[in-house]
């Protein structure tokens, strides 16, 4: 069961509200989309006409990235290093509250100069080194919340950027 806490006067922005602590639950996450839906349209913040057909699209797309995803974390969807066009092999991925290191191997560690950085799905930089002749560099992920984070490599002559993921 899904639930959400609005506390008194404190919950929504463009107006006072709600009057009392409310708490709203759901049984689905369909259910709190569609409720979502309707509260939109009752506080004339979208036009009724597009609700039905947002939902359908909504729910169909929803079932395709999950699907997706599912693919992708099973392994049946090839990553980054799995790819022989990569400059870089990386591993674990996901990393594992148990381990909290990631390794980045180089096949050029001849290059001159690396630029390793790592975002998080907003595009804020989490941290950002740099190396020169390196065969390999080890990251510590222990401050990192559980997610999905963007490792960029960069030297002078290119660039890659691969899906890091922090599992629990």
């Amino acid at each position: 069961m899904g639930e959400f806490v609005a506390r008194k006067d404190n919950f929504l922005v463009f107006e006072t509200g709600p009057s009392e602590d409310l708490t709203l639950q759901w049984a689905r996450y369909q259910d709190a989309s569609d409720q979502c839906s309707l509260s939109r349209i009752w506080g004339g913040i979208h036009p009724p006409v597009d609700d039905i057909a947002g939902r359908r699209i909504g729910y169909r797309i929803g079932h395709q990235a999950f699907a997706f995803a599912e693919r992708y974390f099973n392994g049946e969807i090839p990553t980054e290093e799995q790819t022989s066009s990569s400059r870089i092999s990386y591993g674990p991925n996901p990393v594992r509250s148990s381990d909290r290191v990631l390794t980045v191997y180089f096949e050029h560690p001849d290059d001159l100069q690396k630029t390793i950085s790592l975002y998080d799905t907003y595009g804020n930089t989490i941290m950002t080194q740099k190396k020169d002749y390196i065969q390999s560099l080890t990251l510590r992920t222990d401050g990192l919340t559980e997610g999905v984070y963007i490792l960029a490599i960069a030297t002078s002559d290119y660039t890659e950027k691969v899906k890091l993921v922090i599992a629990p």
